[in-house]
């Protein structure tokens, strides 16, 4: 089968401690685009390093932000950090914000005494990013405020779909309980930029405190291949589209990892070569 798309990895595989050595390892391996987190780009815009992306010759495809989404004391700060990293994506040439909402205790959480919020949010960080010429993208991430198959439906269908589009994290859907392939298919004209991730399977413990107990050293995911996500239906839903953006690779890391990130994102690479998607060649 032809493969139409063009496949990108995100740094997050270094945990933000080392983002020169995730761009060029990307880069080193063939993949066609990068990711970085907003906090990323102001680091290297204050450390004078924001020539990082052309020295490694690798677009800078998207960021991806996250926001606070439940909290209205929080509201100026969360547009203001909107407006700085709009600014900063548009100077390295990246399209597509990838937005989450920051992290909370779901043990206390819940979900109908805040969605008429979240959803007001979203859609006015969507026309922000919309006047600066960005496509916002939200991206559903366990133990944010829009985890489950029901907080990602309600949420998709009040976006106005004009300023808000779909970013699917495949191994975190699947990782939230819900069939990452149904939603993707459900929601798949609304789908603008994706995060490609695989997830081990082990149903999810937590500490006492709320914090997600790490189950394979890249918090519960794995590279390409090694998880239970149907990531072939994924990818024919998406060639099959009218999706035309990068598909983003993801592999979490952590405070440990289990083996190297290089060989983790060689897996990867390797198992999507596998599957018919080219990569540059690089020396």
């Amino acid at each position: 089968m032809h493969r139409r798309l063009k496949i990108g990895h995100t740094g997050i595989t270094w945990a933000g401690k080392d983002i020169e050595t995730a761009v060029a390892t990307i880069s080193k391996l063939g993949y066609h685009g990068v990711e970085v987190f907003g906090a990323d780009l102001d680091r290297l815009e204050k450390e004078g390093r924001s020539d990082l992306f052309d020295r490694y010759d690798i677009p800078l495809i998207s960021s991806y932000c996250s926001i606070n989404l439940v909290d209205p004391s929080a509201k100026e700060d969360s547009f203001n950090k909107i407006a700085r990293w709009g600014s900063l994506m548009k100077k390295h040439g990246a399209k597509y914000i990838c937005l989450g909402g920051d992290s909370i205790n779901r043990m206390n959480y819940n979900y109908n005494d805040y969605k008429d919020y979240i959803l007001n949010m979203v859609n006015e960080a969507g026309r922000r990013f919309a006047d600066m010429g960005l496509a916002l993208c939200y991206h559903p991430h366990t133990g944010t405020p829009i985890e489950t198959a029901h907080e990602i439906r309600t949420l998709m269908e009040g976006v106005d779909a004009k300023v808000v589009a779909f970013a699917p994290d495949v191994g975190q859907i699947q990782k939230g309980g819900a069939d990452a392939v149904q939603i993707v298919k459900d929601y798949l004209e609304l789908v603008r930029h994706v995060h490609f991730k695989d997830y081990d399977g082990v149903p999810v413990k937590y500490t006492p405190d709320g914090k997600e107990i790490d189950s394979s050293g890249f918090a519960c995911y794995t590279p390409l291949g090694k998880g239970i996500v149907d990531l072939p239906a994924i990818l024919d839903l998406l060639e099959m589209s009218a999706f035309d953006n990068m598909v983003m690779v993801e592999l979490d890391g952590g405070e440990t990892v289990p083996m190297p990130q290089e060989e983790a994102l060689t897996i990867s690479r390797d198992y999507l070569k596998e599957l018919g998607y080219s990569f540059r060649e690089r020396k």
